[in-house]
Order: C-alpha cells, then sequence, then structure tokens
C-alpha cells in the first residue's frame, strides 16, 4: 500500500505536465499529491495538511518528496529537504525522522540523529507518512548503536508487529546488557523463524567468540554450522567466525579455502550482508569496518589453518588498510567528531590509505610467526608503524577507540566509549608521550523525555528502568526550538563538564587547561591528571628471539575530570578575552584560587590593570585611547558591579569627569574645574533627571529638571523660568519667550552648537540689533533674548 502511495505521488509531483495535459493546473496536482501521500499513509491526524496553503508551499511542508529521496538513497539531497521542511513546518515529524535517516545514512555522529529522533517522537507532533512501526525500528536500531540498550529493549516492548529487524535489535539489546541466555534464547528462536537472515548467526559468532561455551550456546554453533551454506554466499564473513567455532579442523580450513574464493585476497570488496532494513537506514552502515575486521581475522586463521603461508600473511596483514581522513589537526583547536571514516568527513577532507591493525588480533598474529626471518621483520614493521590501531571491545562493530601511530608510538588517540560519533577523548601525544587531552562535549548528560509517542511498558524489569537512563550525548549541531514542543529534551549540563583542553609539562602533570573562554596555566606539578594510560602489547614474548622494542597503545583510565576549583586552586594565572577592548586578553594572577590583580594587553600594548582584595575586584586603572596614559578609573562594589567612574581627561592626574551609581539605579555624572564641580546631571530609574550647572560667564546656579528626556522646568539662583520649544529645533527651548527672529537665530544656535563636545557650552549670538545667549546642556540648547545692556 505505502509503495503504491509513493509511486502515485512521485508520478504527480515529478510529473505535472501529464496533469496540465489532461486539464489539470500544476497546483491541483500538487493538492492531488498530498491527499494520495497522506490517505495511503493511515494518517490518524491529517491536520499537517488541513490548513490551506499557497501552492508553492505545498511541496515544501508536505515530506513527500524528501520521503522520496530517502526511499532513492538521496541522502543529502533528503538531508537538506528535510532540514527545509523542520524550519517551515516543525510540527511536522516526518521531516525529523527523514533527518535522523539521512544523517545516519551519510555516518554523520548518532548523536545528531538522536536529538532529530527526541524531537520527532514528542506526543504533539503530527505524522504524515511513516508508520510509527518503521520510526520505533530505526529510534530503536540508534539506541542499541550508542548503548542504550535499556532504553531499545523499551521501545521495542510495545511493537505491533513481528519482524527479523526487532528480534535482532533485541538480541542486541540483550547481549549488551550482559543478558547473555536472553540474548540465546532470542537467537535460537530467531534461526528458525527468520532461517534465512544471516544477521542472527553473525551476531551470536562475535559476541560468544571469546566466552566460555555453555551446553545451549555448543548446541546453537553446532545449529548454525549445520546450515552456514545457507548464508555463505549472502555474507561470506560468515565463514571466518565459523571457523573459531569448528570443532573439526578440516571443516575450518574448508571454510578458510570458501572465504577466500569469495573475497580473494587483493579484492576485499564489501559486505552484502545487510537486510532491506539495513540497507533502507544506513548507506553501508557499519560493514565496511566489519568485513576489515573479517579480513584481519581470515589472515590470522589462514596462517593457523595452513591456508596461507609466513610470507603471504605477513604481507597482507601488514598492508590491511582502509581510505580513513586524518587531517593536519593542531592540538588547540576544538575537534569534537568521531567520524574520520571516509563517509563521514566533509567533503574537503583529504582521504589517505591508512594501514590498519587490531589490537586484539596481534597477539595472534605474532605469536604463530614461526620463522625468525619473518618475526624479524614483523618486529621491524611494529617498530616503524604508520597507521591505526582499532579497538572494537564490546564486539558491536562499532569501533570505540582509534589510536594513530607515527614511528611506530603512539601519536594521537580517540575515543568513543557510548559510540555516539561523539568524542569523549582526543589525546595528542609526542613520541607516545601525552601532550595534549580534548575531553569533548560528549561528556554532557542529557535526559530524554519520556513523553513521547512510545509510552514505558509496565513489563519492563525494574533494573532495565535504572539502566533506562543512560546517558545520550546533544551534539553541537543545535536544531529549532521555537515551537516549544514538549517532550523536547532538556540538556542538563555540569560546569566542569563541558570540555576541556589540557596541555601537559611532563604527562601526567598538568600545564595548562582551556574551558570554556579561559585557559589556565598551572603551578609546576600543581595538578596531576591521567585520562589515559600506556598499554604494553607485550608482543616480545611471541618475537622471541628477535630484537624488538615494547609495542604499547593507549587506554582510557576512567579517572574523573578536574573540577573547576581544583584548576583554579592550582593554577599561576589564567586567561580570557576582555570586551573592553577589541582583541584584547586579561590575565587574572591566582593565589590559592583567589585573584591578587590582572592586566589587559591587546597585543603587547599593556591597556588596563584591575586591584583585588581578599579576591574582590576594588578597582580598575585603564588606557582607553591608547596612548600610554591610564586616564580611567574604575570603582566597584562587593557584587563587582561599577560603583563609580573617574576619568582624568586633561591628562593631568586630577580628574575631570566622575560617574557614580546608586544601589536603586541612580546614576550622577559630575564634570570638575578648577577642583571643584561646575555640572552636575542626576538621573533616577523612575526616568525623572536634573542637570545643575555654574554658568561659565555669569557664574550663576543654574538647574533644569527633566522628565523622560523632556525639560520641564528651568531655576536660575532658585528663579523659576518658563520654557517655550521651539516649533522647528526639537532639541531648542527658549527661555520666557521666543524672539521675533526666532527662526533664524535659532537655526544659527543649532548649527553653532552641533561640533561642539564639551557637556556645557555657552555662547552669544547678535542678530537684528538683539543679543541672545545660548546655553547647551548634553543634548538640549537654552537661549534666552537678552535685555539691552545685560549681554
Amino acid at each position: 500500500m505505502r509503495s503504491m502511495a509513493q509511486h502515485l505521488v512521485t508520478k504527480i509531483v515529478t510529473r505535472r505536465g501529464l496533469l496540465m495535459s489532461k486539464g489539470m493546473c500544476p497546483r491541483m496536482g500538487r493538492l492531488c499529491a498530498v491527499s494520495i501521500f497522506c490517505a495511503f499513509s493511515g494518517i490518524q491526524d491529517a491536520s499537517c495538511v488541513s490548513e490551506p496553503a499557497p501552492p508553492q508551499d505545498l511541496e515544501r511542508n508536505h515530506p513527500g518528496v524528501a520521503a522520496r529521496y530517502l526511499q532513492e538513497g538521496r541522502w543529502q539531497e533528503a538531508l537538506s529537504q528535510a532540514e527545509q521542511g523542520v524550519a517551515s513546518a516543525p510540527q511536522i515529524a516526518d521531516f525529523l525522522f527523514i533527518a535522523a535517516r539521512a544523517s545516519y545514512a551519510l555516518q554523520q555522529p548518532s548523536a545528531r540523529a538522536l536529538q532529530w529522533m527526541a524531537r520527532a517522537v514528542a506526543k504533539d507532533m503530527q505524522w504524515c507518512v511513516y508508520d510509527i512501526e518503521e520510526v520505533r525500528l530505526f529510534y530503536a536500531r540508534l539506541c542499541v548503536d550508542t548503548l542504550q540498550h535499556a532504553r531499545a529493549l523499551e521501545l521495542l516492548a510495545t511493537a505491533e508487529q513481528v519482524s527479523a529487524d526487532a528480534d535482532w535489535l533485541r538480541a542486541r539489546a540483550r547481549y549488551g546488557l550482559g543478558q547473555v541466555e536472553h540474548a540465546q534464547e532470542l537467537i535460537e528462536k530467531a534461526l528458525e523463524r527468520w532461517a534465512l537472515d544471516a544477521r542472527f548467526a553473525k551476531l551470536f559468532f562475535a559476541q560468544e567468540r571469546s566466552r566460555r561455551p555453555s551446553s545451549r550456546s555448543k548446541k546453537i554453533a553446532d545449529s548454525i554450522l549445520s546450515r552456514l551454506s545457507v548464508w555463505q554466499e549472502q555474507d561470506p564473513s560468515l565463514l571466518v567466525e565459523a571457523a573459531l567455532f569448528e570443532p573439526r579442523t578440516n571443516m575450518a580450513f574448508r571454510y578458510l579455502q570458501t572465504y577466500f574464493t569469495l573475497r580473494p585476497l587483493d579484492a576485499p570488496g564489501e559486505s552484502s550482508a545487510q537486510s532491506s532494513y539495513e540497507q533502507s537506514t544506513r548507506a553501508g552502515d557499519s560493514a565496511p569496518e566489519q568485513e576489515l575486521y573479517a579480513r584481519a581475522q581470515s589472515i590470522v586463521l589462514g596462517l593457523q589453518y595452513g591456508v596461507l603461508d609466513e610470507q603471504r600473511a605477513m604481507e597482507m596483514f601488514c598492508t590491511l588498510n582502509s581510505p580513513l581522513a586524518v587531517p593536519a589537526v593542531d592540538p588547540t583547536d576544538d575537534v569534537s567528531s568521531f567520524g574520520v571514516h571516509a563517509s563521514s568527513v566533509s567533503s574537503s577532507t583529504p582521504l589517505q590509505r591508512v594501514v590498519v591493525l587490531y589490537a586484539d588480533l596481534l597477539h595472534e598474529f605474532s605469536r604463530l610467526l614461526a620463522s625468525r626471518p619473518i618475526r624479524a621483520r614483523f618486529a621491524r614493521f611494529l617498530a616503524e608503524f604508520e597507521g591505526v590501531l582499532y579497538t572494537d571491545e564490546n564486539r558491536d562493530g562499532i569501533v570505540s577507540a582509534r589510536v594513530f601511530f607515527k614511528a611506530g608510538r603512539p601519536s594521537r588517540a580517540q575515543f568513543d566509549t557510548n559510540q555516539d560519533g561523539i568524542l569523549e577523548y582526543e589525546v595528542y601525544a609526542n613520541d607516545g608521550a601525552p601532550t595534549c587531552v580534548h575531553t569533548m562535549h560528549s561528556t554532557q548528560k542529557t535526559e530524554l523525555s519520556r513523553a513521547s509517542v512510545f509510552p514505558i511498558p509496565q513489563n519492563i524489569a525494574a533494573h532495565d528502568h535504572e539502566r533506562a537512563a543512560e546517558r545520550w550525548i546533544a551534539p553541537r549541531v543545535s536544531l529549532p526550538a521555537d515551537n516549544g514542543v514538549e517532550g523536547e529534551t532538556q540538556a542538563r549540563v555540569p560546569l566542569t563538564q563541558q570540555g576541556y583542553r589540557v596541555c601537559y609539562d611532563r604527562y601526567p602533570e598538568v600545564h595548562q587547561v582551556g574551558w570554556e573562554d579561559k585557559t589556565y596555566v598551572l603551578r609546576p606539578r600543581a595538578l596531576r591528571w591521567q585520562p589515559v594510560r600506556m598499554q604494553s602489547l607485550d608482543l616480545a614474548r611471541d618475537l622471541e628471539g628477535v630484537r624488538s622494542h615494547d609495542f604499547f597503545t593507549m587506554v582510557l583510565t576512567n579517572e574523573p575530570l578536574p573540577t573547576e576549583q581544583q584548576i583554579t586552586v592550582s593554577s599561576l594565572y589564567y586567561e580570557k578575552p576582555d570586551s573592553l577592548f577589541e582583541r584584547a586578553r586579561v590575565r587574572t594572577y591566582l593565589d590559592e584560587g583567589l585573584p591578587l590583580f590582572s592586566e589587559t594587553h591587546v597585543g603587547s600594548r599593556f591597556r588596563a590593570r584591575t586591584h583585588y582584595v581578599d579576591g574582590r575586584a576594588t578597582r580598575r586603572d585603564s588606557d582607553r585611547d591608547d596612548d600610554g596614559f591610564f586616564e580611567t578609573r574604575e570603582y566597584y562594589n562587593a557584587q563587582g558591579a561599577v560603583r563609580a567612574l573617574s576619568v582624568d581627561v586633561h591628562k593631568d592626574r586630577s580628574f575631570a569627569y566622575q560617574e557614580e551609581y546608586g544601589a536603586k539605579g541612580q546614576k550622577v555624572q559630575k564634570w570638575y574645574g578648577r577642583g571643584r564641580v561646575t555640572i552636575s546631571h542626576t538621573e533616577l530609574p523612575t526616568g525623572h533627571a536634573r542637570t545643575e550647572w555654574l554658568h561659565p560667564v555669569t557664574g550663576r546656579h543654574v538647574t533644569v529638571d527633566f522628565v523622560q528626556g523632556v525639560p520641564k522646568r528651568l531655576l536660575v539662583d532658585g528663579e523659576v523660568h518658563a520654557l517655550t520649544k521651539d516649533p522647528r529645533n526639537a532639541a531648542l527651548y527658549w527661555v520666557r519667550r521666543i524672539p521675533r527672529n526666532g527662526d533664524e537665530v535659532g537655526q544659527r544656535i543649532v548649527e553653532s552648537f552641533r561640533a561642539a563636545t564639551s557637556p556645557v557650552v555657552s555662547e552669544y549670538f547678535r542678530t537684528g540689533g538683539s543679543v541672545v545667549r545660548a546655553v547647551r546642556s548634553g543634548g538640549v540648547v537654552f537661549a534666552e533674548e537678552l535685555e539691552p545692556g545685560k549681554e
């Protein structure tokens, strides 16, 4: 039914010419397309198209086009179309779902897809195209991939349809939770119910490989081995896994021979072992890395069972490679994405063929080398190794750690322990010794809202509810949040876990820490933090009899991040941008975590200095005009706010201007001349203000009262004078009356005062036999026609 709808929509939307040729306008074609899509999608609430919309908005506001791109595997076009749809119709969940599917298919961080999905499943979102079961499966797949196994089981517990995909995800989740017997039971049933699906056999082999076999697991393994021929063409890598479980040497030899026939050594190819569900959700998924591991394992087993000789095995094992993007990254940059595989990086990032080794296979391979010359060659290879070492501890096919090597020593390590595509740690090293560590935003913890279309079933075990709070990572790419959707995720980020950049003097003694916009420089040996440790692979024993150096890698120690308090107490000073000047940096010196003083520099120019008492700023001197003279002084109150500001305008070491700020919001400005206040302006938070000054010519005391910036009263030595606003100049007021030639004089006054910079300016104007005295206070000019003899 759905495919029929999509077929009809494709014909209607993309072939409007047919409709027009039969007398139907393009607008009707779009309306028909929307109607058919909704009708065949089984929509319960079609409100997403119930409101009339302009014809040009119908395709943009309905997810049909984006859905078609997704179905055709045009991932980037589907993502772009979906993002436009989210912006124009944020209440339609299908756009969010398509964006999540497309970003996942493009192998962008799963964290991004998770955030799209968290919004898509909110209760008040509207679905127009997709069936809720399809949404549930994809959401559960994301949860399993990012190790949120309990949440995945919650989603699948209320599934209404029985499917191989759902059973496969349940089995993965049970293994992830350590519930091996439950997982084995699911696989045992699935092998009968979904007999042609190779994923269950592959999952069993991967998860049971390192476990002690039980009677049940032996029975399942025998069942899989007996029907291996059914799946070997679908997924040849199963033959490699089967060799580990096959007790008969001749059969294991035959499995490996068959694998090398299907996957020639000089043309690895990609695995075709993907269900229609996998193919529709992610391009290639993790198959390239899984196939690469199968190839490496086949070389080790081929050597063990005599399918390959040592020379051939050595050549293949040491040249196994993968296309990775390995940009030249500055350790001081902020690096946040684990996407270093070819399909998960920017198109501008150059790809390199990088030699890949697997930590769990190195021991076995080196142990199998019997020839002394071959062992010596392998030892030299490790001593000069230039490539990457992969680690997949839970054997789910998703690499959780990559360690890059240069000249046989670790040069960079990346750790994504929750497998969401966002790094927890990125470590840079020099000859194997860590020099800088980035902790990423994936250390943020986000609580998923439970107000979604997927209720929590009552039959979930109690311990699963506890595990359901497993974290997932909010990505750097923010989503539109202007519609206030209930059920939207709310990030609660601990202050000390927003991402550190840590550099070392000598590991693990911290020299410098960058956090937010601050950079702390620590006292020597004041703080030790060891997020990773060097772990030797102890290959020297396997390469006995030849000269070899210790080959080691990096592993996480799970040592918690230092708190901001620990960093501050250990610091000599910290630096951050200073908003007072462009491109300025302020350096604050500390004593046991409390500021002593700070200095602001713009390049090499010293521009400001702040004094502290008991860790509280009390005074700041600054050079605002960069002439080398500190003319501005600010005083601070106990809360750190400016309470007064003084300016040495004439650079004569006496302050000519001052501002004072009251606790209730009042502001007082004062100008000084010859050691006394000549002008004072007081503003109140009510909008009332008063300006007082001594007339620069007559010496009389003048007071002007303002209300909301408009002068209401003028007093000269306490005598009230009426004010009349000039009809042509908004900033000009006349004392008592406007003279007969007021238009001419008023224009001259305004133009004369326009270039003046002093807060109070006084001038005389003679015109037409009369004399006018004008005074400007701030932005207002007061003019008065004088009586003869009083000028």
